[in-house]
């Protein structure tokens, strides 16, 4: 599944209620030019399958953990801005 920029802010702020905005910029320097994540081999060797791999089951998740461990950072900007984030 390929996923634009735009679809994961659009997703984030479905979820945070709130609009980040988006930063294109040049290329930094060691930056892949595209990130593919293919569980096929996963699959095929371990019979890994996963079952939370859509877009808005990850930002759900990764903003209640985001919530979590950062209680008082519970804004979108302030998950953005954390390393990772």
């Amino acid at each position: 599944m390929r996923v634009r920029q735009e679809q994961v802010l659009d997703a984030i702020e479905r979820e945070t209620g709130e609009r980040l905005p988006g930063v294109m910029g040049p290329q930094r320097a060691g930056d892949p030019a595209e990130l593919v994540a293919d569980p096929a081999r996963a699959r095929r060797e371990l019979g890994f399958a996963p079952s939370r791999s859509d877009l808005e089951t990850i930002v759900r998740t990764a903003w209640a953990c985001h919530r979590w461990a950062h209680p008082k950072r519970n804004t979108a900007a302030a998950f953005s801005a954390m390393p990772g984030g």
